[in-house]
């Protein structure tokens, strides 16, 4: 009998370049659901090109190999992966913090209310009420008035934790 019922994402032949270098050749990866992966190696090895290549960051070189999540909704496109995958990295905060700079925390999480970043909506009340919850399960009431750009590292990462815990994922 064997745990590995719900496949999650699958990796099939793919590699990745990174700055006209390969630092992923022909990977070949499954994913289930409750598998729990360590990732290691030396830098420049390809760790981190390997989480982005999950979160739809990053393109399979040449575009050759596949990548594969049956979950994804017939009318989604990899583009639709960032509803799915939760990716909490320094590059993706700061990223963040710097696109969303003159927001405030809560506004930050009333952002991504529906799994998507958005620049104008009408939200719900349930929007307000999972932003709400988040702050309170990350204990950030006292960053929830801030900007973004006043935050430190650590307070920036807690946020980008926070938002990323708006919505249950299939890959963190």
């Amino acid at each position: 009998f064997s745990m590995r019922q719900e496949l999650n994402a699958r990796l099939t032949g793919v590699s990745v370049a990174r700055a006209a270098r390969r630092v992923l050749a022909d990977i070949h990866l499954e994913i289930f659901a409750g598998d729990r992966i360590y990732v290691s190696g030396e830098n420049g090895a390809g760790k981190t090109s390997l989480l982005y290549l999950l979160a739809g960051r990053l393109h399979p070189w040449q575009n050759a190999g596949q990548r594969e999540f049956p979950w994804l909704a017939e009318h989604e496109t990899l583009f639709h992966l960032r509803r799915h995958v939760a990716l909490i990295s320094r590059d993706e905060q700061l990223r963040l913090q710097k696109l969303y700079a003159q927001q405030t925390v809560r506004d930050f999480l009333l952002g991504h209310a529906d799994g998507d970043d958005f620049l104008y909506r009408d939200l719900k009340t349930e929007d307000q009420l999972r932003a709400e919850a988040a702050i309170e399960r990350w204990q950030v009431q006292a960053l929830a008035g801030r900007r973004l750009k006043t935050l430190s590292l650590g307070e920036m990462r807690l946020a980008t934790i926070a938002r990323a815990d708006m919505f249950e994922r299939r890959l963190y």
